[in-house]
């Protein structure tokens, strides 16, 4: 009998709408009319970042002529309209019902609608980008770093607050030389979350410094020592240098190490910090809460002063590349004209010997793990097409899934693969120069691969392309 037929109805229908052309108006023709179901209906899978716009689209393969009915709710009672598609503003996961009827179905009953989904991930607040502004001499560049409380932070900088003018990825932007003050904006996103909408302001103030009074700075750092405790010391040695015709005066070196180790890793100052007695150290240093190195001192024309200090890092599983900076400022004697700079990585404040030490390479450190790796990385290779040593092979002898990122001096991309097969040849695939060989040079790598233990390992470290 009809009744014991589930999810269909008997209705009685005219038999020409059964068999066009019957004329017999008086007769009629049970019919068994079936309700749809959520499996009569497909729906398309939409995730999008909060506050963009997403669009659901349903088909049929079952039902003829069908038409789709979007309603809010599961007892099908707050109807949005119908149509194939449907589209909106999505700030979090929002679920739809859809039904469906046409020639040979009826509309779903309630409960058996399909459920469609908009996922929506959350934004990056810009309140997690740490950056500071900073101050230049008109005509010359500015290095800006940016660090996040995030996980794997990814940053963009843009020159317009609508974020509509890219000028560069990563955690450093080197400016181009600018005649006048010059606002950036900086983004930041990661695996989880979406890139913030709003930019961290960041400004570029140019002065007007005498070109005579200049100042310049290099830093170096010492092999580290791996102590019996796991932790690790380094020496970092500065060396600051009157490059100007005119003397300097109230001169102050600052470093902030919290930039440079951010947590899991710990580090603290340890020792006393020596100097060679141009500047006036300061022993309250401690990369932190105090970032100040030395401080009213004076440096007469070609001088120069060396500090040095020592640092214990508990890496916590992270070994680098930590990267560091520090910079110094200078006066005339009628503290009228400014002149600063930010380190230039090595010995020598002004490397090209032209007066202006617009150089500013950050200064990298690599802690080394205290066991032996299971995995070897060689510290370079060849891609010269001699067929010897021409891509960077990894010694991988119990055949780890090996995951290989890439980056150049600036820490930007140019090169990644989740699974590495030794097949790098020294052509970026990331970044602005792709399908193009990357220059001669020192890059850095991070590594990462699952033991046999499942335990995740991270290494970190240098390579060096020479052809």
């Amino acid at each position: 009998s009809a009744d014991s037929v589930v999810n269909a109805i008997l209705v009685q229908l005219p038999a020409d709408v059964i068999n066009p052309g019957d004329s017999t108006d008086s007769d009629t023709t049970d019919v068994i009319r079936y309700y749809a179901l959520a499996s009569d209906i497909q729906a398309n899978q939409v995730i999008v970042c909060a506050g963009d716009s997403a669009t659901l689209s349903v088909t049929s393969a079952t039902v003829l002529n069908p038409v789709f009915t979007w309603y809010t709710d599961s007892a099908l009672t707050q109807s949005l309209g119908q149509g194939n598609s449907y589209t909106i503003r999505a700030l979090t996961t929002t679920v739809f019902y859809v039904t469906v009827k046409g020639d040979n179905a009826l509309e779903n009953l309630p409960g058996t609608a399909l459920k469609a989904t908009v996922g929506v991930k959350d934004r990056a607040s810009n309140s997690t980008i740490i950056v500071e502004d900073t101050v230049i001499c008109r005509n010359s560049r500015a290095l800006l770093s940016a660090s996040s409380t995030l996980n794997k932070p990814v940053f963009t900088w843009y020159a317009d607050s609508l974020l509509t003018i890219n000028v560069n990825t990563g955690n450093q932007f080197v400016t181009p030389i600018l005649s006048q003050n010059t606002t950036y904006f900086i983004t930041v996103q990661n695996d989880s979350l979406c890139s913030s909408v709003i930019g961290k302001k960041v400004t570029v103030t140019v002065n007007d410094c005498n070109l005579n009074g200049v100042i310049g700075v290099a830093k170096s750092v010492s092999t580290p020592r791996l102590r019996a405790d796991g932790t690790h010391e380094v020496t970092y040695t500065i060396v600051v240098r009157n490059l100007g015709s005119i003397n300097l005066y109230n001169i102050v070196l600052s470093d902030n190490l919290k930039r440079t180790f951010p947590l899991p890793t710990q580090f603290a100052v340890v020792g006393t910090i020596t100097g060679t007695g141009k500047l006036v150290t300061n022993n309250a240093f401690n990369g932190t809460s105090d970032t100040v190195l030395a401080e009213t001192g004076r440096l007469n024309i070609n001088e120069a002063d060396t500090i040095a200090f020592t640092v214990r890092i508990t890496p916590n599983e992270r070994f680098g590349p930590f990267f560091n900076t520090a910079y110094v400022r200078g006066t005339d004697s009628a503290q009228t004209l400014l002149t600063d700079d930010a380190s230039q990585d090595g010995t020598d404040p002004d490397p090209n010997n032209d007066l202006n030490p617009i150089e500013n390479d950050p200064t990298p450190l690599i802690l080394t793990p205290p066991s032996p790796p299971e995995v070897f990385v060689p510290n370079g290779f060849s891609p010269n097409g001699d067929g010897l040593n021409d891509f960077l092979t990894i010694d991988n002898p119990k055949g780890y899934r090996l995951s290989l990122t890439i980056y150049n001096r600036w820490g930007n991309l140019i090169f990644e693969q989740k699974e590495y097969k030794n097949t790098w040849g020294g052509i970026a695939e990331k970044g602005i120069v792709i399908g193009e060989g990357v220059p001669d040079g020192t890059y850095y790598y991070i590594l990462e691969y699952m033991d046999e233990n499942s335990n995740l390992i991270e290494r970190t470290g240098f390579i060096t392309i020479s052809r």
